[in-house]
């Protein structure tokens, strides 16, 4: 049942680009049950449990299903779309051991899952290098755990810096990357149009955004309240990693302590 669920965590890779991260499929250790009672013996049924932002997120992933069903006959992937509060779900089927054989789920929950003994170690499977995904992710592996001073400079990653080990606990490879996001900084042209001051550039600093920010703080009208702010920080989790990593900082120590 692990190798097909891993089989089925390929296609979904597959179907994105090459260099994604963030968001993951995991593997339960609950992989090893998940024969329907209700589903002919000749018939596999495996779980799968997720979230969809819309409509159109849930098509694409029952689309990737439906490709892996017709390409791998007698297994059945039963979708379990948990709208809502998903993480809050998550852990209630996590703790009640109702949960789908194969799930999403945020790289921020991964260790606290992964000590609870909730996933399956992937590793003994993508070491087995049995087709191009696996020894695609072994090489990444190898790459990524070996000294950066030894690092190989002419390895072609897979994967972006830090998609697999955001899902590596001490060695434990519970879960595999399949979908990613960027923080990016936007900026409105018509504000810096309409008082003449020029684009951001590659060369920008902290304290340009801060002098640029109070110059684009306006209030029109002169009654003392902003009618426009200069800027809108976000120290969501989401956003304040690319902020602290700026100034030099890290959430853990190298011990992840």
């Amino acid at each position: 049942m692990i190798l097909m669920a891993l089989s089925i965590i390929g296609e979904l890779m597959r179907a994105f680009s090459r260099q994604t991260t963030l968001f993951v499929c995991a593997l339960l250790f609950a992989c090893v049950r998940v024969v329907s009672a209700e589903a002919p013996s000749s018939e596999t049924v495996v779980r799968f449990c997720y979230w969809a932002a819309n409509f159109e997120e849930n098509t694409f992933l029952q689309t990737v299903c439906e490709d892996f069903e017709r390409e791998n006959p007698g297994i059945r992937i039963k979708r379990e779309w948990y709208v809502g509060d998903y993480g809050r779900k998550l852990q209630l089927v996590l703790i009640s051991g109702k949960v789908a054989d194969i799930i999403l789920m945020d790289d921020e929950l991964f260790p606290m899952y992964a000590v609870r003994g909730y996933l399956e170690d992937l590793r003994p499977y993508i070491e087995r290098e049995s087709d191009d995904a696996e020894r695609a992710l072994a090489a990444e592996l190898r790459y990524t755990e070996t000294p950066e001073a030894e690092r190989d400079p002419t390895f072609q990653r897979e994967y972006l810096p830090t998609a697999l080990q955001s899902f590596n606990y001490k060695g434990f490879q519970g879960a595999l990357p399949w979908d990613g996001i960027v923080a990016l900084m936007l900026y409105n042209k018509d504000l810096f149009d309409r008082d003449g001051v020029p684009y951001p550039d590659k060369n920008w600093t902290w304290n340009d955004l801060r002098a640029l920010a109070k110059q684009l703080t306006k209030d029109y009208d002169g009654d003392g309240r902003i009618d426009q702010f200069g800027t809108n920080v976000d120290f969501s989790f989401l956003g304040f990693e690319t902020t602290l990593w700026s100034f030099g900082g890290e959430v853990l120590n190298e011990d992840q302590t």
